[in-house]
């Protein structure tokens, strides 16, 4: 069957180039004829511009904007060699189509499927509003489907008008999965297809996948540090861990910032990004790839909430494996985590959603 993925590709995130990589992995595994559509969401391509888009922004914001912006100008290169190892990732590990796209197809495309997901495509926050090619608005032939995989959205502050417009779209889709359950709980009655909840793609592959395009770093023992979200509380966590191993700390960036510190890495690239989780330490995290990641290749972690409503994506993952005591909090627990009880809750999880792969493409 020839499929055609449409999800963040372009993204300069490492969950959301690795979640495509892992996808596209899966589904050549599984015997098919897979590309990545090669759409970059409007809204994604204005987040990269050198000087973003102020105009419909408060006053606050874009000031605020306009002061980050002139604090990081002498970090450009830092930003170029982030862009660059990026799009060296897209293109020379993911199959990509001839075309490029920015805008809802015109012409019916070639492909038997179009697998949108996974990651935050439904995001409203995200994107500025809903895309419509991650709803499967777009023209396809008669005989071609539409199927959602481990797709991901915000679920505070969710309207009753973007409940009608995921009522009709979710009519597109001959198959829907999500990455949370709460989600399922939230769009269930907004359709008569079941909704399944499935593992994020990335955890579909093996560490062994993984670690065949992994560039471990040449750093010392390290306690790594990831952060979206709370930078500051996961940077106290990862030091008082750092002291009590007696290693040095790695901080893994999520954008180039104007702080300066030899910890930061702010242009690893995604193959770096994979060496840095595959030999950390420890690990302390407030993302849900930087989770998932530390259960793929078994590394102690401490996950810390956000509290800016996004946290359900990382419970999920944690109630799945029964180590809700790894988040930091009342109840943390900083035991060995029984790694083969992991293996076979996540392998369980994942036969799941292998099957329901199975049967949206059959």
């Amino acid at each position: 069957m020839k499929i055609g993925i449409l999800t963040y590709h372009k993204a300069q995130n490492y969950g959301a180039v690795l979640q495509t990589y892992a996808s596209q992995e899966v589904l050549k595994q599984l015997g098919h004829d897979v590309e990545v559509v090669d759409y970059y969401a409007p809204a994604i391509a204005k987040s990269y511009r050198f000087f973003p888009p102020l105009a419909h922004e408060p006053f606050v914001r874009k000031l605020k904007v306009i002061v980050l912006f002139l604090l990081t100008l002498y970090k450009e290169g830092n930003r170029r060699r982030r862009r660059t190892v990026f799009h060296q990732f897209v293109t020379s590990k993911l199959q990509l189509s001839k075309q490029r796209y920015t805008q809802p197809f015109e012409t019916e495309l070639h492909y038997d499927m179009y697998y949108i997901g996974s990651d935050q495509v439904w995001n409203y926050d995200k994107i500025s509003g809903f895309d419509s090619m991650y709803w499967g608005n777009f023209k396809v032939r008669d005989d071609a489907r539409k199927m959602a995989y481990a797709a991901s959205l915000s679920t505070s502050g969710f309207a009753s008008e973007r409940e009608d417009f995921c009522r009709k779209a979710l009519d597109n889709f001959s198959s829907v999965s999500v990455r949370e359950k709460q989600l399922v709980d939230l769009l269930q009655p907004l359709t008569t297809k079941k909704l399944t909840c499935v593992l994020d793609p990335t955890l579909l592959l093996t560490a062994a996948d993984y670690t065949k395009i992994a560039v471990a770093p040449s750093s010392k023992r390290f306690v790594l540090a990831y952060a979206l979200n709370g930078r500051s509380e996961v940077l106290r966590e990862a030091h008082a861990m750092a002291k009590k191993l007696g290693c040095e700390v790695i901080e893994l960036c999520g954008i180039v910032s104007w702080r300066n510190s030899s910890e930061r890495r702010e242009y690893a690239s995604p193959e770096e990004f994979l060496g840095y989780f595959m030999t950390a330490e420890y690990v302390v995290t407030s993302s849900f790839h930087g989770t998932a990641f530390s259960l793929i290749f078994h590394r102690p972690f401490t996950a810390i909430l956000s509290h800016n409503g996004g946290d359900n994506r990382l419970t999920s993952l944690l109630s799945d494996v029964q180590l809700l005591n790894r988040i930091k909090g009342a109840h943390f627990d900083m035991d060995t985590c029984d790694w083969l009880r992991v293996d076979e809750l996540l392998d369980q999880r994942k036969q799941e959603s292998l099957q329901f792969i199975t049967n949206a493409l059959s």
